[in-house]
């Protein structure tokens, strides 16, 4: 059972109540590492002034993209080693899309990897975004002070939701498409290694002297602290959030990627800088990442299989409230950006299941660097 105590906002004799309270009884609290939880909440106690809407939710998807980051980085140790690093410049590397970070910075240019991409298993990748989402969304409606709350489903044969969000009058019913937009290399130093450059090396974690989390394109090397520490590397990564200037440098350098990404085939070539994103398709050639892997709601499967659980919901639950309080989201880290027009066709479309009565298909897009409402309460209260 969860333990915020929480209302349904629904009468006794509402056909959906008793399935609301059958999901309202599986939502997991415990879902997001509470070190995770401490970042994202001192990341937002230092957030910057923004200045605008867009701004603010530019820096909670940044923000998303750094708490995943943690969890992949966290996931490269296994039993005190770390495999399959890249060798480059006195430095052990863990790229997660196939570009040499080091010689990359150096040249202002792409430099492949064939070998040495650490991206985690699609399950890891789901399990840690869906959770740090939900997080980062529970944050946002706390620092916009408008009384909702997001939770996460636990995860069984028997899910019928990803996520709920709610303010207790309404009840949004949630698909959760959540894939970070870039996640940063870890960087290892010892104090003993030579190898040939770009080779693939296991180290031994007794043997780093010092990790860092590396962001290539503006040079920045975030200390992590030693391997061998028990709270690796969530402690150090609290420390850095904890000054307002690495928090705002975090999501600078993020947006620099985010409006690189963000161009279309139309626009001017594309800098460098754009294929240390996810998705980042091939340069030169050379597959830097599948396209498979676009962040947040920018791949066009992950867009139909939303559109159909949206859907889903509308039709086991929304058109049978009588209050007509359950409202269906489909909810991203970030919007479908190289997308829009996909999206674009269907956002506003209604439906009807028997003539008469039509309905929202999405009462809201959440997509944190686009949130687009057709339900005017979530509009007006969710102000996003």
């Amino acid at each position: 059972m969860p333990k915020t105590p929480y209302v349904i906002p629904c009468a006794d004799d509402c056909p959906v109540k008793s399935d609301l309270e059958g999901i309202f009884s599986k939502i997991d609290e415990n879902a997001l590492d509470p070190r995770i939880l401490c970042i994202i909440h001192k990341s937002v106690e230092n957030f910057p002034k923004f200045s605008d809407s867009k701004a603010r939710n530019l820096g909670f998807s940044a923000l998303f993209d750094f708490c995943v980051n943690l969890g992949y980085i966290y996931g490269l140790q296994k039993e005190q080693e770390f495999r399959g690093g890249v060798y480059c410049e006195n430095k052990v590397v863990f790229p997660f899309v196939k570009i040499c970070p080091v010689c990359s910075a150096q040249k202002k240019e792409v430099v492949f990897l064939e070998k040495g991409s650490k991206k985690p298993e699609s399950a890891v990748i789901g399990k840690i975004g869906e959770a740090t989402l939900t997080g980062i969304l529970d944050a946002y409606f706390n620092y916009l002070g408008n009384g909702f709350r997001a939770f996460l489903i636990r995860d069984t044969a028997e899910k019928k939701v990803d996520l709920v969000i709610t303010d207790f009058k309404v009840v949004c019913l949630g698909e959760i498409k959540a894939k970070p937009l870039v996640s940063y290399p870890l960087c290892l130093e010892l104090s003993e290694l030579n190898e040939k450059k770009h080779q693939l090396v296991d180290v031994k974690s007794n043997d780093v002297t010092r990790s860092y989390l590396f962001i290539p394109h503006i040079n920045e090397y975030f200390d992590l602290g030693k391997t061998t520490d028990n709270d690796w590397p969530f402690g150090a990564a609290l420390k850095i959030v904890s000054d307002k200037k690495n928090v705002a440098k975090i999501i600078t350098a993020w947006q620099q990627i985010f409006d690189e990404y963000a161009k279309t085939d139309d626009d001017a070539a594309f800098n460098w800088i754009r294929f240390l994103a996810f998705g980042g398709g091939a340069y030169k050639k050379n597959n830097i990442d599948d396209s498979k892997n676009r962040p947040g709601l920018d791949r066009t499967d992950d867009i139909k299989k939303g559109t159909y659980q949206v859907l889903r919901y509308g039709a086991n639950y929304a058109i049978k409230c009588k209050e007509g309080n359950v409202k269906c989201v489909l909810v991203g880290n970030t919007y479908g950006e190289t997308h829009r027009a996909y999206f674009e066709d269907i956002i506003k479309i209604r439906w009807t299941i028997d003539g008469t009565k039509t309905y929202n298909l999405f009462d809201a897009v959440i997509g944190l660097t686009d949130n687009r409402f057709n339900d005017e309460y979530l509009k007006k209260h969710l102000k996003m």
